[in-house]
């Protein structure tokens, strides 16, 4: 069930110089063979929260002080989870230590953590705080408002969680959701939703790649 509201889904930036530079310096599946062996803190489950808690473990066991600022994803099921099976499937878990600077990326997949080093700059990061809607929930909001499972083979999804805002949501991290089918010798096709647990509101909201954004009842 689902209640239209008038909230503008337009992500309110914060400069991209307080996440270390450009999407270049982002993680992924091929930045694993360079990675430290891993510490091995046992997940709870295949959703960005299941594989949360042992990537903070690993974090704060290289910096105390390490702060979650940025999971991003790729290959998602449609039921938010990652798939033990692909290797391309992974959650990645940017973290932050606001007192040296350095960025602790560890990557969860096939049921493993990775973790490698790096600099961020810590003066004006936003940080996610200690709660946030978990991977799952999101994908079944926005599924609630129409968004469908990629076709098979030559379609998949991408998630990523910031500090980023929604106008009428301030402060609670959003994430964005890129639904993505890319057939051979056909044009990509790519749509964009969000979800989050918006505050104001009371409870899930969720945007459609036109922009209108609903309140979802479960």
């Amino acid at each position: 069930m689902k209640a239209r509201i008038g909230l503008l889904a337009v992500l309110l930036a914060f400069p991209a110089a307080a996440c270390g530079g450009d999407d270049d310096d982002e993680a992924d599946a091929g930045d694993i063979a360079d990675a430290g062996p891993p510490d091995v803190p046992v997940a709870t489950g295949f959703t960005a929260a299941g594989g949360f808690a042992g990537a903070r473990a690993i974090a704060q066991g290289e910096h105390a002080d390490a702060v979650l600022f940025e999971i991003t994803s790729d290959r998602i099921l449609a039921n938010g989870e990652v798939d033990p099976d692909v290797l391309q499937s992974f959650w990645s878990y940017s973290f932050a230590s606001l007192s040296t600077g350095v960025r602790v990326n560890v990557i969860f997949l096939q049921d493993m953590y990775q973790r490698s080093l790096s600099t961020v700059n810590p003066e004006g990061l936003k940080t996610l705080g200690a709660t946030w809607m978990d991977s799952d929930d999101a994908m079944a909001a926005a599924q609630s408002i129409g968004m469908t499972t990629p076709p098979a083979g030559t379609g998949k999804i991408a998630m990523k969680l910031t500090p980023n805002e929604i106008q009428g949501c301030a402060g609670d991290p959003v994430w964005e959701i890129d639904w993505i089918d890319a057939p051979p010798a056909e044009p990509v096709e790519i749509q964009h939703w969000i979800a989050l647990n918006c505050t104001s509101a009371g409870g899930p909201v969720a945007c459609d790649p036109a922009g209108d954004c609903f309140v979802v009842t479960p």
